[in-house]
């Protein structure tokens, strides 16, 4: 017996759910999962309010600047560094945060600006 066209096949069910914690889950693991979660349902939520894809895009677009300046705002809060004075001076400085067990994580980035300083126009 065939399958009815307007049917997905059994195999492509999405299974929606959190994963459990058990040994074996990172709490890393679990941040992140939950990180996803969380901006995919923001995503949808936008989606549903606006009605042109434009409108959710600098919506996003401007969250995403203002957790920029926030965590720009808590590193130099938390940190003693000198003032900078070039763009690419300024880079170098955000490369060098600590990524060790007692600092806050800004990301899993590799301190690395030279290859985003060399795209700069002179």
């Amino acid at each position: 017996m065939a399958h009815p066209t307007n049917r997905r096949p059994e195999n492509s069910k999405i299974d929606w759910h959190l994963p459990t914690i058990s040994s074996s889950a990172s709490a890393h693991h679990m941040s992140r999962e939950l990180f996803v979660l969380t901006y995919g349902a923001l995503v949808a939520q936008l989606c549903k309010d606006y009605e042109k894809d434009e409108d959710v895009n600098k919506y996003l677009d401007s969250m995403g600047y203002s957790i920029g300046i926030r965590l720009v705002e808590d590193f130099l809060a938390r940190s003693a560094v000198k003032k900078c004075r070039s763009y690419s001076e300024t880079a170098d400085i955000i490369a060098q945060v600590p990524k060790d067990a007692d600092s806050p994580s800004f990301g899993k980035a590799e301190p690395n600006s030279y290859h985003f300083i060399s795209s700069l126009p002179p």
